[in-house]
């Protein structure tokens, strides 16, 4: 039905909306929003704020986070090409999918699995290096255990950092001058302003997810997916994303171009390893598909396996639709496990709108530290990340 899908909070936008960008409200609320399985209903909602702003919320389970840009832009090309003058109504009631009528219709059902695409899950991803650079850890530390021990009874803040184009253009030329990858000098600017957060006697893991959706290629494709890759606008709306090797800060004090371009050499070398599968051999050999797996939550109650986590979506760039649809801005916010992070950092770039990046983080205690919020924090990082970019 229509109502599975489509939530309108547009009655709610003065809560939900600032000047036209999504707030922490809205990014909670659609944080909250929780699914339920095996009901044979979709795992996903689209969100309407108002006449211009659309939201799009997903089950982790299935999508990954490169899934919230795709379908924002699949969404709008089909908007364009239905005729703007039709008028189409629909109601709450309007069945939407019918499974005996449009099976026969769909060409793209599921993606593709991406296991026939790379490695065997069981070859090790530092080919057995023990000093390959995620293990390499800064001597005399040791690593931080979160700021709490794991639990699930906590709340997350949400907050936006807007770095306009005109930022964005100064921050990756004087990236490229230094030949670092933005995401890399990003990465160390951020960790570097919540140093306080971490203390002196601790070093830090922190990790950059990656899209392994660039080695699906149609000559490794099984005959029945190799018509996948005839169609030049096909997004992948699954599940593909690596949670990435970890880089391992000692505490930062002091901005380091060489450091940033160390960290970036291997965020690099993560990129190109087709490995990556064999970090999740324990999740494949332990999961069963009949049970509730019960052994997956060992982790509450002990440390965050790692400090921060970070996920850019790259920069959207938007056609220009004959109808005139457009995107101006995007955001883009996850939820934080927890037993994984205690940081989620989520950019996102468009043409108009800049960079956007969200910073998640518990919210329901700041006990251990000698701040009440984090706000500062992410007030020094906006100004540190324009101070050391000047060209």
């Amino acid at each position: 039905m229509f109502d599975d899908v489509f939530v309108d909070r547009s009655q709610d936008s003065e809560t939900f909306l600032h000047k036209g960008v999504i707030t922490e409200a809205a990014m909670t609320w659609l944080n909250h929003y929780q699914f339920d399985l095996y009901v044979q209903k979709p795992l996903f909602k689209v969100v309407l704020f108002d006449p211009y702003t659309l939201s799009v919320v997903l089950d982790h389970t299935l999508f990954d986070g490169v899934t919230a840009s795709s379908f924002h832009e699949v969404f709008l090309k089909i908007l364009d090409d239905l005729d703007a003058d039709a008028a189409l109504g629909c109601n709450n009631n309007d069945v939407l999918f019918s499974k005996e009528e449009d099976t026969p219709h769909l060409t793209h059902s599921l993606p593709p699995p991406i296991d026939d695409y790379l490695p065997s899950w069981d070859l090790d991803y530092s080919d057995g290096d023990p000093n390959y650079y995620d293990k390499v850890t800064p001597p005399g530390l040791k690593k931080f255990p979160g700021r709490f021990p794991n639990s699930t009874n906590h709340t997350l803040a949400f907050k936006l950092t807007n770095f306009p184009p005109s930022e964005l253009r100064m921050m990756l030329a004087r990236s490229k001058q230094e030949g670092v990858t933005l995401t890399a000098y990003l990465q160390y600017v951020l960790v570097m302003s919540f140093q306080p957060v971490f203390g002196d006697t601790y070093y830090t893991v922190n990790k950059v997810a990656i899209a392994l959706r660039r080695y699906f290629s149609k000559d490794k494709a099984p005959p029945h997916y190799k018509h996948y890759f005839d169609d030049l606008e096909y997004k992948n709306m699954g599940v593909s994303a690596n949670l990435g090797l970890a880089q391992n800060y000692p505490p930062l004090k002091k901005f380091s171009w060489d450091d940033v371009k160390k960290a970036s050499g291997n965020l690099a070398a993560a990129v190109k390893n087709e490995k990556l599968l064999n970090m999740s051999v324990k999740f494949r050999d332990s999961y069963n598909p009949l049970t509730d797996n019960e052994g997956f939550f060992t982790g509450i109650g002990g440390n965050k396996s790692e400090t921060s986590k970070l996920s850019n979506l790259g920069f959207i760039k938007i056609p220009e639709y004959k109808h005139g649809w457009t995107i101006s801005n995007m955001i883009f916010s996850q939820d934080v496990s927890a037993v994984t992070s205690d940081f989620m950092f989520n950019f996102i770039s468009t043409p108009e709108g800049g960079l956007n990046i969200v910073t998640s983080y518990y919210n329901h205690s700041f006990e251990d530290c000698e701040v009440d919020n984090f706000d500062s924090f992410l007030e020094n990082f906006r100004s540190n990340a324009l101070k050391y970019c000047q060209l």
